[in-house]
């Protein structure tokens, strides 16, 4: 059933987030790094609301990996279906750059997992820029930029965390073009804020 999500709505603590849809391998923590690993703050800072749209989005509910259900804005589709069943992948139907992947970790904790993953897109991804990179009750987030050849300068939120209810770790990650970060962190807020394993 759709619902309206208004972009002005609070964010709560527990907020975001992938991996380019080319690397969203599960890779093994990294052992030796340049980027130090995070210390855990208070709390994760909330989204600055100045940059989000005041108008909402309808919503689709959609399964995830593990059995799994969260929400995607309405009329993006799924792609990459060939993908390992534990991966999902939606995007707009109006362009690829803005795309969504829910996908199982395998390292033993959200930190050691996003750190994983900031230490091999540093390797990997052009131009890549960390601004934001934090860790609270358990949940991890980075939000980061990078140069994509074919759909240009692209914005990303990552969030990893362990599911409640069947204690697997999760990852959230929604990719957009540079100048959508307030959709971007609302589409990772939505996915997470409706996640859930089948009853």
């Amino acid at each position: 059933m759709a619902v309206v999500l208004c972009w002005g709505a609070a964010v709560g603590l527990w907020a975001v987030l992938l991996r380019e849809s080319g690397g969203v391998q599960v890779r093994p923590a990294a052992t030796k790094s340049s980027h130090p690993t995070p210390k855990a703050t208070e709390s994760l800072p909330p989204f600055d609301t100045d940059d989000m749209p005041s108008e909402g989005f309808e919503t689709q509910e959609i399964e995830g990996p593990n059995g799994t259900f969260f929400e995607v804005p309405r009329n993006w589709n799924c792609f990459d279906e060939s993908r390992e069943p534990d991966v999902v992948s939606y995007e707009s139907e109006d362009s690829r750059a803005s795309r969504l992947i829910i996908f199982t970790v395998a390292e033993a904790t959200p930190p050691e997992s996003i750190k994983a993953a900031s230490d091999s897109d540093r390797i990997t991804k052009s131009g890549y820029d960390e601004p934001f990179h934090g860790v609270v009750g358990g949940i991890a987030r980075r939000e980061f930029t990078y140069s994509d050849e074919e759909l240009g300068e692209q914005f990303a939120v990552d969030c990893r965390f362990e599911a409640e209810t069947d204690g697997n770790l999760y990852a959230i990650v929604a990719f957009g073009s540079v100048g959508q970060e307030g959709e971007i962190r609302q589409v990772v807020e939505r996915a997470k804020a409706s996640f859930r394993t089948a009853e």
